[in-house]
C-alpha cells in the first residue's frame, strides 16, 4: 500500500518560516516519494525557492479561515522550521483538528508539545529528517488525540477559567 502522507506549511512569510527547509528536509528523506505538501499563505513568486523538487508541492496561496480548517484536517502533519516565530497560533489550531506538529525548537509553540508525544520538536535538520524518516513507523492515531488534547488545554475558555482563577486570587490577597 502506497499510503501517502499530507504535511501542511502555514505562513505569509515562508523565508522566516523556513519553507525551503522543509523542501530540503523532504528530499533528504526516505518518505519523500509519500509526502505531499501543501503550502499556504504565500505566493511562491514572490520568493526564490528552489523550482527543481521531486517534493510533490500545491501552492493553495491566502486562504480564508474556513478552507484553512479543511486543510487542517486533510492534513497528518504541520510542520513549522522558523528560524524564528514567537507563538504560531498554527501549532495549536492544527492540534485542535489532530494534525501533529513538527516544529523548530525556535517556534514558541515548542515550549508547549511533549516531542515525540504530541507532536515532534528539532533543533537542526538532521533532527528534522531523522522525523521525517520516522514518520511510518509511527502511531499516528495516538499522537492525534494526545496533540488534540494538548490544544484543548489552551481553548479560549480554558484560558478565561485561568483567568478568572488569577484574579480572584489576587483579589483575597488584598
Amino acid at each position: 500500500v502506497n499510503t501517502k502522507l499530507v504535511f501542511l506549511f502555514v505562513g505569509g512569510d515562508p523565508v522566516r518560516k523556513g519553507f525551503v527547509k522543509v523542501i530540503k528536509a523532504l528530499e533528504k528523506s526516505r518518505i519523500n516519494n509519500k509526502a505531499i505538501l501543501l503550502a499556504v499563505g504565500f505566493d511562491p513568486n514572490k520568493y526564490s525557492l528552489p523550482s527543481a523538487t521531486n517534493t510533490k508541492i500545491k501552492f493553495t496561496g491566502k486562504v480564508d479561515d474556513e478552507m484553512l480548517l479543511k486543510l487542517y484536517q486533510i492534513s497528518d502533519f504541520l510542520i513549522l522550521p522558523s528560524y524564528y516565530d514567537p507563538f504560531g497560533l498554527v501549532v495549536l489550531e492544527a492540534m485542535a483538528t489532530e494534525t501533529i506538529p513538527i516544529i523548530s525548537n525556535t517556534v514558541g509553540a515548542s515550549e508547549i508539545v511533549a516531542n515525540g508525544i504530541e507532536g515532534f520538536v528539532f533543533k537542526n535538520d538532521d533532527e528534522l529528517i531523522e522525523i521525517l524518516n520516522s514518520l511510518t513507523t509511527l502511531d499516528i492515531d495516538t499522537m492525534r488525540s494526545k496533540a488534540k488534547a494538548k490544544a484543548m488545554q489552551f481553548s479560549w475558555l480554558n484560558i478565561a477559567r485561568k483567568l478568572i482563577e488569577i484574579i480572584r486570587k489576587d483579589i483575597k490577597r488584598t
